[in-house]
């Protein structure tokens, strides 16, 4: 019911609860401006990328960011298992991204899936920039 914009921050997978609070936030046919983030890991991560086009296409009030993490420190692949150091990285470049984009968070709310370990980095990152803890909406990934 807010009427605040809006930032929706996705992270790999965590995508698809992002995507069902969005088209419901279209539904309701919101007039606030509206920003997707989405960083993956590898390319071809962003598996729906023609719909976020598509949104963009067809909705004055809605931008669209799609983002890559940098690669592994240790060279190693992506499929093998993620360190919690890395996701704390890839978060500190999201959340870079995003203060870039929108200095002053304050006014804004922000839907947020990521990694349990890297959590803490990027809610500090967007709280630095004025992010009130209640206009804050959380997701946490587990790793398996």
């Amino acid at each position: 019911s807010s009427k605040r914009p809006i930032i929706f921050i996705a992270y790999e997978s965590g995508f698809a609860p992002v995507k069902s609070i969005t088209e419901h936030t279209f539904a309701l046919e919101a007039e606030q401006p509206i920003h997707l983030y989405w960083m993956v890991r590898q390319p071809g991560g962003h598996y729906l990328q023609n719909l976020c086009r598509s949104w963009l296409d067809a909705l004055d009030n809605f931008k669209y960011t799609p983002l890559f993490a940098e690669p592994r420190m240790d060279g190693a692949s992506w499929e093998a298992a993620s360190e919690p150091e890395q996701d704390v990285r890839d978060m500190e470049m999201l959340g870079a991204t995003i203060v870039a984009d929108y200095p002053d968070l304050s006014g804004i709310d922000v839907y947020l899936t990521a990694p349990e370990s890297g959590k803490d980095k990027i809610v500090q990152i967007l709280q630095q920039h004025g992010l009130p803890q209640g206009q804050l909406h959380m997701d946490l990934m587990k790793r398996f």
